[in-house]
């Protein structure tokens, strides 16, 4: 979904974009709340890409109300939420490297001597 955005707003002219505008999937707070229950910094990261991942929505929700023939009406726009949402994906990232050590450790701790 992530990537989705950050391809969807990148191109120099003025993006497309859909009528409804909306980044941020339906059962994260629940996907935060199960990581919370293994590791509180996946939660965390988890957490922060959420945050980022809604700074990127609100500012690409400007964008439709700028006049595409003036740039400076929505790059400044594009550009941060471009920046929110590779904050979000290196968030998300870090919380699955996370994850998927703490479960490899666990299988390790399981396997029989």
């Amino acid at each position: 979904m992530v990537d989705q955005w950050q391809t969807r707003i990148r191109s120099d002219s003025y993006p497309q974009l859909p009528d409804v505008i909306e980044l941020r999937p339906t059962n994260f707070s629940s996907s935060i709340a199960n990581a919370e229950k293994f590791d509180s910094i996946v939660a965390g990261h988890m957490g922060a890409a959420m945050l980022y991942i809604s700074e990127a929505e609100t500012n690409i929700r400007v964008m439709p109300g700028a006049t595409p023939a003036l740039p400076q009406s929505w790059l400044q726009p594009r550009e941060k939420a471009a920046n929110a949402l590779g904050v979000a994906r290196f968030k998300l990232d870090s919380a699955r490297t996370r994850l998927r050590a703490f479960i490899e450790d666990e299988q390790h701790r399981t396997l029989p001597r």
